[in-house]
């Protein structure tokens, strides 16, 4: 190989591997934007129950209706972390919110606990997708209304990476 040949390998070597490098670390930096609900009602009577599995990088949560109403909501479950002032949403890797990836066309039902049903309902939050999250105080929250002024929130919790 002649010299200019070797030059440029070694010059796009590094361009790759800086491109490479500038890459993992915008995909793995904390990326959140303020929430979209911290000005909403957060629904009584329902409770919010949550379990991390670590295991699996995941929240389980059941959602336990002791209203009188059934309660339609769609398939978009955010996570928040508690900055000292507000409720900041932590997004996906390439920078969307929960509602920018759901198929809000969808919606689950949580039936009460008077009617038919059972009262409750259950979903998991998969954590993989997410950006890096630093350790601090979190919350689960589902909005109910279509103009996010009512949501269903998880009580504080504390994550610890």
């Amino acid at each position: 190989m002649n010299k200019n040949c070797t030059k440029w390998v070694a010059l796009c070597s590094i361009v790759i591997v800086a491109a490479l490098l500038s890459l993992f670390l915008w995909l793995s930096r904390t990326q959140m934007e303020t929430s979209l609900y911290n000005e909403a009602t957060v629904l009584e009577n329902v409770d919010f129950d949550i379990k991390i599995d670590t295991g699996y990088n995941q929240i389980i949560y059941v959602l336990h209706n002791r209203s009188s109403q059934d309660i339609t909501y769609p398939p978009i479950c955010a996570i928040e972390y508690y900055d000292g002032h507000n409720w900041q949403e932590v997004l996906s890797r390439t920078g969307l919110r929960a509602s920018e990836g759901a198929m809000v066309d969808i919606a689950h039902l949580l039936p009460s606990e008077t009617s038919n049903g059972s009262g409750y309902n259950f979903g998991v939050k998969h954590l993989d997708d997410l950006s890096h999250m630093p350790d601090g105080q979190y919350r689960l929250v589902i909005p109910v209304s279509d103009d996010s002024s009512t949501v269903i929130a998880s009580d504080p919790f504390e994550w610890v990476a």
